[in-house]
């Protein structure tokens, strides 16, 4: 199938499907996706009856509490590390170690859940996430968080590409852009919700590191039930399946690319707040309560989670400008907090970065979500968030190893420089590609003298 821009529609795609008389007027369909966030209609969701109505919202609410889940121990660090005797490298390395679990769990389970179905894919995470819970309420040494932390990983990685691709399966309407706010909502609502309950139930409950991760058990069960008794089966291709290198779809290489930088750079921003913003905290501005720390890096999320409404109307392609430049505010103040030793100034940089955070991943994540072919959505999604993850562990890890060796504000100079090229080099991306967008929607098409009807244009000069 070709798309057709230009003297027909300056703002819609237009399909050539080959089959009309060549004076007829061509057949409009919904675009794959573009960058004003015009939604992209999927085939009805399996299961749509009494059952399936539910099948969408318990999805989303399972991919909150995991999130939750492997976020509650981030204001944590500092108290685990007051009882184990351990630096602030052995905090980087428990999310290294994370990043490390999720990314071969995504490059698995995400396309395995497009032959076997998503609903076992889920219901599996759900039993490794409870798992890591009762690893970290019975940890007893360094030893016990690391194994924690990687089951985490593999029941987030396992969780993330499929349970995105099974909300744009059971999206009531097959709307594959409210599928995808809905699963960045969820993703970072828990994430959001994980530091600030960590936090305040270390704080004042006793034991302060046991009651959050029970409590999160506890959720987790109720999320499987649900999962198992609300979520219908998914149709699945069957077929044989076998590991096998991430590949991006023909025709969305530049817009895949585009996308998944962009998330990076956001998760780097991100990740450097949620490992660090605890001991930055008690070293930097002498505050060391484990509440406090939760509640900045929930404020950070939270303002995420909260920022995915503005997407629809801003569009994917300004969202993401506009996020880069908050984001590169955010870190930029960040460095000033440290410099004057101001608890303000860190709040307003977590609030920038925050909403920075929403609408750069969330936009990244719809544009990769709409673009995706259903045969492959597991994959694609699972692809796009490995990127992310790799984006959110390596740049952590140079950070924490720094302020190891040397010191913190240092380290964090040195982040904001590079973070600062990578954001700027990401919006004259953006720009480029606009204007090449621009150019093409003001060239007409030329006719065909033999039939006096329009050349269709190949379909991957306009995933670009």
């Amino acid at each position: 199938m070709f798309e057709l821009t230009g003297v027909v529609s300056r703002t819609r795609p237009v399909s050539w499907d080959g089959r009309f008389p060549g004076r007829g007027p061509p057949t409009l369909s919904p675009p794959v996706g573009n960058s004003r966030g015009a939604p992209q209609r999927a085939p009805r969701a399996a299961g749509s009856g009494r059952r399936g109505r539910w099948a969408f919202p318990t999805v989303a609410v399972s991919l909150a509490v995991l999130t939750t889940g492997a976020n509650l121990a981030t204001p944590l660090y500092r108290l685990y590390g007051a009882e184990f005797g351990f630096s602030s490298l052995v905090v980087t390395a428990l999310f290294a170690v994370y990043s490390i679990a999720v990314i071969p769990s995504l490059l698995v389970f995400g396309p395995l859940s497009d032959v076997i179905g998503r609903r076992g894919i889920l219901l599996a995470a759900v039993v490794v996430a409870a798992l890591a819970s009762v690893c970290f309420a019975l940890a007893d040494g360094v030893g016990q968080l690391f194994a924690a932390r990687i089951l985490q990983g593999l029941a987030l990685g396992a969780v993330q590409g499929t349970a995105t691709a099974a909300l744009i399966d059971q999206e009531p309407r097959g709307d594959r852009f409210r599928a995808a706010r809905v699963a960045t909502a969820a993703n970072l609502s828990g994430s959001a919700a994980g530091p600030l309950v960590g936090g305040l139930l270390a704080q004042y409950t006793s034991p302060g590191l046991v009651i959050p991760f029970l409590l999160e058990a506890v959720l987790l069960g109720v999320a499987f039930g649900a999962l198992l008794l609300l979520v219908p089966p998914s149709p699945a291709p069957g077929g044989r399946w076998r590991p096998r290198r991430p590949a991006v779809p023909p025709g969305l290489g530049r817009l895949f690319s585009a996308a998944a930088l962009t998330a990076a750079l956001s998760w780097a921003v991100t990740s450097l707040f949620l490992a660090l913003l605890p001991s930055y905290l008690a070293q930097q501005l002498g505050a060391g309560n484990a509440a406090l720390a939760g509640v900045a890096v929930s404020l950070m999320l939270g303002l995420a989670a909260g920022a995915q409404p503005a997407l629809r109307r801003l569009g994917t392609a300004r969202a993401q400008a506009v996020g880069l430049g908050l984001l590169l505010v955010g870190t930029l103040g960040l460095l000033v907090a440290a410099g004057i030793a101001s608890l303000p100034v860190l709040l307003l940089a977590c609030v920038v970065s925050g909403l920075g955070h929403g609408l750069t991943f969330g936009a990244a994540l719809a544009e990769v979500s709409e673009a995706s072919p259903a045969n492959r959505r597991g994959e694609l999604i699972s692809a796009f968030q490995v990127v992310a993850f790799l984006g959110s562990g390596i740049p952590v890890v140079g950070v924490g190893a720094m302020a190891e060796y040397g010191d913190l504000l240092s380290a964090v100079q040195v982040f904001v420089v590079v973070t600062s090229i990578g954001c700027l080099g990401a919006l004259a991306a953006l720009v480029l590609r606009s204007r090449r967008r621009r150019g093409r929607a003001r060239t007409p098409l030329p006719l065909d003298p033999a039939t006096a009807s329009l050349v269709p244009r190949p379909a991957r000069e306009e995933a670009s």
